[in-house]
């Protein structure tokens, strides 16, 4: 191992929010030692979307082996983590449970921090709103709630997706900008 690659806090990420399983190794948030995606994108391609039970399942088989390969493409062994962080959500429950479980595991076999994490936006934004019926897009304004209702799409209908997007481009444009002083 070259000790100048790992000065610092040495974090194992993990994510396992939906269909992928992967496990990062960072060096103070920002020097990525190794990164590693199983992807599952095969086994769900039969069935025209993600199917919940069995992308947990996948994760269940695939957490072991993507965090062992990315912690020897960092060159690390597990007892010279500093910290391991995991994805809470937003993401399908027994997946995000596959990884918090194993996480949380880890950090307590080796007594080490433990944090869990969500991804980073500013308000207001407009995630989708899917299911396997129609799909909503709606402005959050606030973190507990959605306030307009921007269009409903039909399940399957992308075209009609892009043109949806096209009408809102001013809006898109507009939540995108960094937020006024005033």
């Amino acid at each position: 191992m070259a000790a100048d690659k790992t000065t610092g806090v040495r974090i194992l990420g993990i994510e396992s929010s939906c269909d992928e399983t992967a496990a990062a190794l960072v060096v103070d948030g920002r020097r990525i030692l190794s990164s590693v995606v199983a992807s599952q994108i095969d086994i769900h391609r039969k069935y025209g979307g993600v199917v919940p039970e069995l992308a947990s399942r996948e994760h269940l088989r695939q957490i072991v082996p993507v965090v062992r390969e990315a912690l020897a493409g960092a060159e690390l062994r597990l007892d010279e983590v500093d910290a391991i962080a995991v994805t809470q959500g937003p993401g399908l429950v027994g997946s995000l449970l596959v990884g918090i479980t194993y996480g949380k595991t880890l950090a307590e076999a080796l007594a080490t921090l433990f944090r869990v994490s969500t991804p980073a936006f500013r308000l207001p934004t407009l995630p989708p709103a899917t299911s396997p019926g129609p799909t909503d897009l709606r402005a959050r304004e606030a973190l507990d709630h959605y306030d307009r209702a921007i269009a409903r799409l039909k399940a399957g209908d992308w075209a009609g997706f892009g043109a949806e997007l096209d009408a809102m481009r001013p809006l898109l444009e507009q939540l995108s900008q960094p937020p006024s002083d005033h």
